[in-house]
């Protein structure tokens, strides 16, 4: 097994720790987020692993299955199991808004410049205008609802021009950024959990983890699927694309690192030139790496992963930056990897 290098927070910091799973992680230049089923948010300083605030917490008490951070705001928001959406400001840890927004849990969010887009297990997605005013109330106000899915909206995603959503019916729907029209929708062969638009694509193209356990890469002006990455072997529930940060290696390189219910996380290389091309690089156990198991109680359902536990502590959320990879799930701690490494050999 490669060794983690760390641990937030370090194992002598325990108390700092989430008390239930960690069902959602992002990250900003500065800081990692954390959501889970503790009922609080942390953020995390990446330089010190140590907490940069103190836990953030809702007036109900519930599970927060997103969250979403933006320096350039100042604001961290979570969404929880209610279908509520709480803004912190990052400064302070103070609360700026606790917002009913949508009829169920919220199951993520896409943050980008001023716009936020939530999705919800209640089948719709709301693009929200995020209102930091100076000297007045935080306020977010209602653009869009994106209605039309059959069953839970998993993850969403923002471009220039358009919003992306995924479904547990199986589908993929592009809309109108600015009036909210659906511009296009076709059918996936398992549901995108969680789908990143390429980096530099020449063509409309996305990556996405899929319930099925693959990772898949679909051409939208087509609609044909251009590679499937196979390894894991439970849902891939989480991933992140970044640069590929290789000698010689040129545009058509994409690294992938994906993070599945079968305890596992798996960094991938796809060259995407004719034919196209893929390499797991990396197979890391988050199962074996991760000091304090905190198993998931309640199982999904409406259009969500089958949550069904066989052995594994399962692994909810993923996040890259540079040779850093921090992953969460079904344990108190967040783990830390060097992937540029291959040493067994840990530095904790």
């Amino acid at each position: 097994m490669i060794a983690p290098i760390a641990y937030i927070p370090s194992l002598e910091e325990s108390n700092d720790a989430h008390t239930k799973p960690i069902l959602c992680l992002r990250q900003s230049p500065t800081y990692l987020v954390s959501g889970s089923s503790d009922g609080s948010v942390r953020v995390w300083s990446k330089k010190d692993r140590k907490l940069a605030l103190g836990p953030l917490t809702g007036s109900l008490g519930k599970s927060f299955r997103a969250v979403a951070i933006s320096e350039q705001l100042g604001v961290v928001i979570g969404g929880d199991t209610m279908g509520n959406v709480v803004v912190w400001r990052l400064e302070d840890g103070k609360q700026l808004l606790e917002q009913a927004c949508h009829d169920h849990a919220i199951l993520s969010f896409a943050l980008r410049e001023d716009m936020l887009v939530s999705s919800s297990k209640d089948q719709s997605a709301k693009v929200w205008t995020v209102d930091p005013a100076p000297n007045l109330p935080f306020r977010l106000q209602l653009r869009h609802t994106l209605q039309g899915h059959g069953m839970a909206v998993l993850s969403a995603q923002i471009t220039d021009d358009r919003i992306y959503t995924s479904s547990g019916d199986k589908s993929l729907r592009i809309w109108d950024k600015e009036s909210g029209e659906l511009k296009k929708s076709f059918h996936v062969v398992s549901s995108l959990v969680q789908f990143h638009i390429r980096p530099g694509a020449t063509n409309e193209q996305i990556v996405g983890a899929c319930s099925d356990g693959t990772i898949r890469l679909y051409d939208l002006n087509d609609d044909n699927e251009l590679a499937r990455l196979e390894g894991h072997t439970s849902v891939a529930y989480a991933l992140d694309v970044f640069p590929a940060n290789t000698a010689g290696a040129g545009k058509d390189v994409l690294k992938i690192a994906s993070a599945s219910y079968d305890g596992t996380v798996r960094v991938w290389t796809l060259q995407q030139e004719k034919p196209f091309s893929s390499e797991c690089l990396r197979d890391l156990s988050y199962s074996e790496a991760m000091k304090t198991p905190l198993p998931i109680e309640q199982a999904a359902t409406d259009g969500e992963p089958e949550n069904e536990k066989k052995g594994a502590n399962r692994t909810m959320g993923v996040q890259v930056d540079g040779d850093r990879l921090y992953c969460c799930g079904e344990g108190a701690e967040i783990v830390v990897w060097d992937i540029t490494t291959t040493t067994d050999d840990s530095k904790e």
